[in-house]
């Protein structure tokens, strides 16, 4: 029994330190909403300056401790100031990517100073032991978890009762608003970011005497204390010290309980990832904002520019010195891994961090089938890249529930998971010498790096350029178009019928295929594989280097890869500036991420590719014409002659019919009790004051939010429980009040989503062959009436608000659906245009047979286009009846005309329901138009 208390008593001393950081990333969340990467990075610099000051220099404690926090502190400041507040209006992804690039630059910066090696550092805490419990254990111990209480609860205070808690707290709620009270929140963050880097600092002092100090162990503390922070919901003190304790304490013991090495790092992962999954949902909601990503290539492939792109590449290898040689093998490996970040981050949106723990994976099981069953390399590089495949699709999961943020969260669990089970366990990896490969040879060509590296280099230039053109392929077809969907709109997508799950896990197995092909090629270069080296601070550092080379185009990876320690940009740099320049790499890699994502978050690819495809089809005009001819991509239209009407029908009639349908947020009734019909070929229109539950029947309907009671039948068939996939799939569309257009796509793009149908032979066609998108004929005459035809290759940001509007509209009828649901689609559009928009939706309903429901804040619109209309107020039914009995009714008019100053205090009401900033417009209050 002594032994579980001592380790329990022990783990309150681990929790402490786990507390101290996870303590800073609340901190500088509830300032600025920021889950700051760096924040061990940041600590572990104070950390070395205590080092210096008091163990090299003999500075006492209390005098090395202040230098060391102010130290940390500046750099937190600075980093506010700096960049973070001018990145203060980003998405929150681009502001986490922000703080990797500084955790980046401070790691690589400390790890030129102190190279790897460890250093140790005399605890300043007592160390005598206590007898408690019958146990004896050490007073630092039992100090550090007094220190992280008393530090939580002085937080506490100074949060809940301060002018400066309050303002941090006014902040964040409403930075305007705040500012206009004369809170400067730009000088409010940057002191939250003092404070928190000073307790990051702390951490690291404290934990130094325990663990010993480098560069790497320090930076390691983000899991854990991330897993605490998320379990405080990156808000509350005492909740994140408690979970920081539990995690500690479940740690500890495990170190007793289970023999196995590294069980106790996937502590946090587990934490992490239940949490996030349970809070998490499926679809987000109507408040969820839209990660803006760095811009996607249209990812058209001319044979005539990739045949000198190659030619040149292998003329390079044949003429570079062997140095050179190796740096261009390498910059294709990390190409590689690269091009997983295209599929995963470019197309479908999601972050993970574990893609160099994936391409570990592939490196673990070629390596160990050739060197303990001495399997054929062929086989081997399969065997990789497939058994990476259900990694991925695990990997991937949490994704199904979270997204952004969260998301990177919890790959970056995994990645330490799997560094801590796998890569650092010598009895799977082959003890401290690692794995020995051999000479690889594929179908009798010997491809040893050592002694034939040009052959090794060419090699992984074919593979690679392979893989680039599947990638590219992808771009273009139905798959890729469909990916791009959910990465610029969940919402929207699941409302077109996409099965967003199910493409997010694709992307994720065949980013972790890619992946394990680049780890492949990369261990191969050598004839002994150290799986240590697959370090979840790589994956990190790849994230930067995607970024920076270009996340969104195939060539971005090249890009990339040259930052790379031992890579064509280290062979460049020795030329120019001399020897050891590869050291600086890395720093180079997290500086130039900050200046991208404030400068040019497109990347140095979307720069470089006009000016390279200038240089390559110079080059290209020396090839025969037949292999110059590239033309532009067509579309295949299924228009019969003569053109297209309304009159071929939608997929089948179907009418609507809700019943007694309650939605509750909170305590509040959104919803109460409200039914209506829409029949085939009828025109609905639902109107109501601000705050009436209008979008909110049209979210209930679709499937976006729960249905407290009542049921939603469609032809007699309940929608109760039905996902929004399946309810497009059924014949229910919708346009959107906010518009959610693909905005990384063009019009016709946009359209062809709509169109096009599932297949899943297409995940794996569209790599190959992805084919010549076909319009459909309802599509083509959509196009036509609503006077696209000269605006489909624009993106939609091009288009005047109107014209945008527009294509939300034609987007949804392109679905053909049965049922069709518009929220506002008046909204910013002309007279003009408003006397077009209801000649078309008669024309929908009239000749096509579709029901539609038309919510509208424009009353003499409704009455022009509905045969029959509905009236809410405050969730209820109050009217229904021709657009002549609304008119008329009494309580009609008092809603519209007297019930102002009623209105205030329950739109006040709902503002206090326990949502967040953006729920509170967008789901509590019924979004924009309430």
């Amino acid at each position: 029994m002594k032994i579980p208390v001592q380790y329990l008593i022990l783990g309150l001393g681990l929790g402490g330190i786990y507390a101290l950081s996870a303590l800073g990333l609340v901190l500088v969340y509830r300032a600025s909403g920021v889950i700051n990467f760096a924040n061990g990075a940041i600590g572990m610099v104070g950390t070395y300056l205590f080092y210096e000051l008091h163990a090299k220099n003999g500075w006492s404690f209390a005098a090395a401790i202040v230098p060391s926090l102010i130290a940390s502190a500046v750099i937190g400041y600075l980093a506010q100031v700096l960049f973070m507040s001018r990145l203060r209006n980003a998405s929150p992804l681009v502001r986490l990517l922000a703080t990797i690039g500084l955790l980046i630059s401070l790691q690589s910066a400390m790890a030129l100073r102190y190279p790897a090696q460890l250093l140790v550092l005399k605890s300043s805490l007592p160390t005598k032991g206590l007898h408690i419990l019958g146990v004896v254990v050490g007073e630092d111990h039992i100090l550090i978890f007094v220190i992280a209480l008393v530090l939580a609860g002085a937080l506490g205070a100074v949060y809940k009762f301060t002018r400066f808690g309050l303002a941090t707290t006014a902040v964040s709620d409403d930075m305007i608003a705040a500012e206009s009270l004369g809170y400067s929140a730009n000088l409010i963050g940057a002191f939250n970011w003092a404070i928190a880097s000073a307790l990051s600092a702390l951490g690291g002092i404290l934990l130094a005497p325990i663990i010993g100090l480098t560069v790497g162990e320090l930076t390691t503390l983000l899991v854990p204390a991330l897993a605490a922070a998320v379990l405080g919901s990156m808000v509350s003190f005492p909740v994140t010290v408690g979970a920081a304790l539990a995690i500690g304490i479940v740690q500890s013991e495990m170190s007793w309980y289970v023999k196995t090495g590294g069980w106790s790092q996937v502590v946090p992962f587990v934490a992490i990832v239940v949490v996030l999954a349970m809070r998490g949902t499926t679809i987000p909601g109507r408040g969820f904002q839209v990660q803006k990503l760095p811009r996607v290539s249209s990812g058209r492939i001319k044979p005539g520019n990739v045949i000198v792109a190659v030619g040149a590449g292998l003329a390079l290898i044949e003429l570079w010195p062997i140095a050179w040689v190796n740096g261009t093998a390498v910059t294709l490996a990390i190409a590689m891994l690269l091009l997983s970040f295209v599929v995963l981050t470019g197309y479908a949106g999601q972050l993970s961090l574990a893609q160099f723990a994936l391409a570990g994976i592939g490196a673990f099981v070629a390596g160990r089938l050739i060197a303990a069953h001495h399997v054929p390399f062929p086989l081997d590089l399969l065997a990789g890249f497939v058994a990476a495949a259900p990694v991925g699709f695990l990997v991937g999961l949490p994704a199904v529930r979270t997204r952004g943020s969260n998301l990177a969260i919890a790959t970056l669990g995994l990645s330490v998971a799997v560094e801590a089970l796998v890569f650092d366990s010598y009895s799977w990896t082959g003890k401290s010498n690692g794995t020995n490969i051999g000479s690889p040879k594929f179908f009798g060509i010997n491809l040893s790096a050592i002694t034939h590296p040009r052959t090794y280099a060419v090699f992984t230039l074919i593979l690679v350029t392979l893989v680039g053109m599947c990638v590219a392929n992808l771009r273009r077809g139905r798959t890729g178009r469909r990916l791009l969907a959910i990465r610029a709109n969940e919402r929207a997508a699941a409302a077109l019928g996409l099965r967003v799950a199910s493409l997010k896990l694709y992307a994720f197995v065949l980013g972790s295929m890619i992946a394990a092909l680049g780890g492949i090629l990369l261990a191969f270069r050598n004839t002994s594989i150290v799986y240590s080296d697959f370090t979840a601070t790589t994956s990190i550092n790849l994230v930067g280097q995607a970024i920076v080379g270009g996340v969104g185009y195939v060539s971005g990876p090249v890009f990339g890869g040259t930052l790379q320690p031992a890579s064509l940009g280290t062979n460049i740099g020795n030329l120019v500036f001399g020897q050891r320049v590869q050291e600086y790499l890395p720093l180079v890699s997290g500086i130039l991420l900050i200046i991208i994502l404030i400068r040019s978050p497109d990347g140095m690819a979307s720069h470089s590719a006009h000016n390279v495809g200038k240089l390559i089809r110079l080059l290209a005009r020396l090839l025969p014409s037949q292999l110059r001819r590239h033309p532009p991509q067509e579309v295949g239209t299924a228009a019969a002659p003569g053109g297209v009407t309304y009159s071929s029908g939608p997929r089948e009639h179907k009418a609507l019919e809700v019943r007694g349908l309650s939605v509750t947020y909170g305590g509040v009734r959104a919803l109460d009790g409200v039914s209506l019909e829409v029949r085939p070929g009828s025109v609905v229109g639902l109107i109501g004051p601000n705050g009436a539950g209008k979008t909110t029947l049209i979210d209930a309907v679709t499937g976006f939010t729960h249905v407290t009671s009542g049921d939603i039948l469609l032809d007699g068939m309940s929608l109760r429980g039905v996902p929004p996939r399946i309810r497009a799939d059924k014949g229910v569309g919708r346009s959107f009040q906010s518009l959610e257009l693909f905005e990384d796509m063009t019009v016709l793009e946009n359209i062809l989503v709509a169109t096009e149908t599932y297949s899943p032979v297409s995940y794996a066609r569209d790599l190959f062959a992805p084919g010549t998108p076909v319009v459909s004929p309802v599509a083509n005459a959509v196009i036509d009436e609503f006077k696209l035809r000269g605006d489909l290759q624009r993106i939609p940001s091009e288009l005047p608000y109107g014209k945008r509007r527009l294509v939300g509209i034609a987007r949804a009828i392109a679905a053909e659906p049965s049922i069709l649901l518009l929220d506002e689609p008046a909204a910013g559009l002309g007279d003009s245009e408003r006397d077009e928009l209801v000649a078309l939706i008669r024309a929908m309903s009239e000749e096509r047979g579709i029901g539609i429901l038309l919510v509208e804040h424009d009353v003499d619109l409704v009455m022009r286009a509905c045969d029959r209309v509905t009236v809410l107020d405050f969730g209820r039914v109050i009217a229904q009846g021709s657009a002549a009995e609304v008119r008329s009714n009494p309580a009609v008019i008092e809603a519209y005309l007297g019930g102002g100053a009623e209105r205030e205090p329950h739109v006040a009401q709902r503002d206090t329901e326990g949502h967040s900033n953006n729920e509170r417009i967008g789901v509590a209050v019924d979004g924009p138009d309430q």
